[in-house]
């Protein structure tokens, strides 16, 4: 059964420009940026994802950035733009992005997105992070980081049902390391109906496990509650889980519930269904 996920407009606590010029956008699937994911991954509504889906700091081949903008506003095929930039080892916290592409509402054919079809679009990292943001070798990249939008700047696509930035990390081929695609942090899923997951790792041991979170606001020093939901594997993890109550969650990955944030965490919310939907 296809799920259906509904876009978030809050964080959860769970977890840690105005000319338009005609052509400067690729045409429809024109540029394919390196290898494709191996499961289609818009059957699982992912918001966000790399291809390869793990990206070295120093990786001197294409990278596409693909996103999904359903949800956003959007007119199918509408001009988009991508303000981005990368994190260091010397920035403070995501927000303190470093060697940033162009200024705000500035449009330029390297930021200009592709149109792949439907809410679907996808911007090439031409040569690696380190030769399109141009990043000297003296700094140790962590991170890129992207905001979309139209070409006026009058709808933007961000994290988080749209107030976060994306911010993608970058992993040395030889890191463990696991990223969950769907669903989407941020995301709504519904009481008693089939939860898609797509998760994928790289070098992880045997015996990794991905886990749900529950914590309990409302009593202090409460411990939190874990459930495990899938073993975890190198490469493509696709399943489905059943949640059977309302919660707020964390979906994290990890080795064992003592290290359930080893690897990554993505906070969702479990709700009922409401009753004019079931009509």
């Amino acid at each position: 059964m296809k799920r259906e996920f509904v876009k978030y407009s809050s964080i959860l606590l769970l977890m840690a420009g105005l000319l338009t010029f005609a052509g400067c956008c690729k045409a429809d699937g024109d540029e394919n940026g390196g290898e494709q994911p191996n499961v289609n991954l818009n059957e699982f509504q992912p918001l966000i994802y790399t291809v390869p889906y793990f990206v070295a700091p120093d990786s001197a081949e294409d990278v596409r950035v693909v996103v999904n903008v359903e949800g956003y506003g959007i007119e199918e095929g509408e001009v988009l733009y991508a303000h981005t930039g990368v994190l260091t080892t010397d920035s403070t916290d995501n927000g303190d992005w470093k060697y940033v592409k162009h200024d705000w509402g500035v449009n330029e054919v390297d930021c200009c997105l592709t149109h792949e079809g439907g809410t679907i679009y996808s911007l090439v990292i031409k040569g690696g992070p380190r030769a399109f943001y141009n990043v000297g070798t003296e700094d140790v990249l962590t991170a890129m980081t992207f905001v979309f939008r139209n070409a006026n700047a009058t709808k933007v696509v961000k994290a988080y049902g749209g107030i976060a930035d994306f911010v993608l990390p970058l992993y040395a081929a030889d890191a463990t390391a696991a990223q969950i695609l769907a669903p989407s942090a941020g995301s709504m899923v519904y009481v008693g109906e089939p939860c898609q997951f797509l998760v994928v790792a790289q070098n992880i041991p045997e015996g990794y496990q991905i886990y749900s979170v529950e914590y309990n606001f409302a009593e202090e020093d409460q411990e939190p509650t874990f459930a495990h939901i899938a073993s975890l594997n190198n490469g493509v993890n696709k399943f489905e889980y059943t949640f059977d109550a309302p919660k707020n969650l964390s979906i994290c990955c990890g080795g064992e519930a003592s290290q359930y944030f080893a690897l990554c965490r993505s906070g969702i919310t479990v709700i009922e269904r409401p009753d004019s939907e079931n009509q």
